[in-house]
């Protein structure tokens, strides 16, 4: 068993995790193989072996997913044949029900407390969308403001000083740099297609004004619940939020 376990470990390792597995598209079983191989890297072989039909059709297959497997470009293809079988020997004992990981917080149900944070994983559509199909429970999305964003380009310099050389990165940034009407579409989207995960808008103003109308937005987009951003540093000496930021 130890060393189908570390068959197993090496050959998932091998993945390149695809965004859109080419190996599910060839599977003639509709086997979730691309999941299967990522529950397997992260070594959470329960996972792994719950997708996993009951009868072991990999067997006698000719394993058209190993032929579309990209890694296959590089040197070969990961032995999906082989890991499979591998994790069909280890006998893995699967719960009839899994375990319940839903919460309440300040009122709201969450299906889990796993949520993407308000950073560059959870600033569009297509990132958020991926982790919430993968069973994350929400996202709290990147901030948004009504305020003309010009990101830093590029990201990080080599610099000289004093005959020395050294890396420093120009900017982070703290605020969406999308347009205010794309986030608002891609919140509005997030809340269709994902209607039972939790969506918390991030938001950041100026004034008054500028907070109602964020506000405002947000619930009509169908945010579960608002963040009010009143502490960045860029809040700093600019009316209502640097009041409330400095004072809280």
């Amino acid at each position: 068993m130890k060393q189908q376990v570390i068959r197993i470990k090496e050959e998932a390792g091998r993945c390149l995790l695809c965004h859109e597995p080419k190996c599910n598209e060839a599977c003639p079983h509709g086997i979730d193989v691309g999941r299967i191989v990522r529950a397997l890297n992260f070594e959470n072989r329960v996972g792994a072996r719950r997708r996993l039909p009951a009868v072991h059709y990999c067997e006698n297959c000719d394993a058209p997913c190993m032929q579309a497997c990209r890694r296959g470009k590089l040197d070969v293809p990961v032995r999906l044949k082989d890991l499979f079988r591998d994790l069909y020997a280890l006998n893995v004992e699967v719960p009839e029900t899994q375990a319940d990981l839903s919460i309440d917080f300040c009122g709201v149900h969450c299906e889990n407390p796993f949520f993407l944070s308000s950073s560059v994983v959870g600033s569009n559509y297509e990132m958020v969308a991926k982790a919430l199909s993968m069973g994350w429970g929400g996202v709290c999305f990147k901030t948004i403001s009504l305020l003309d964003i010009q990101e830093a380009s590029p990201r990080f310099a080599a610099l000289s000083k004093e005959g020395r050389s050294f890396l420093g990165f120009k900017n982070i940034e703290q605020l969406s740099d999308h347009t205010y009407e794309e986030n608002l579409d891609f919140l509005r989207r997030l809340k269709r297609d994902f209607p039972e995960k939790v969506l918390i808008a991030s938001i950041m103003g100026r004034n008054e004004e500028e907070w109602t109308c964020l506000a405002h937005d947000m619930e009509m987009v169908g945010a579960d619940m608002i963040e009010c951003n009143f502490s960045c540093p860029q809040m700093v000496g600019e009316g209502l939020g640097a009041e409330i930021g400095e004072n809280s």
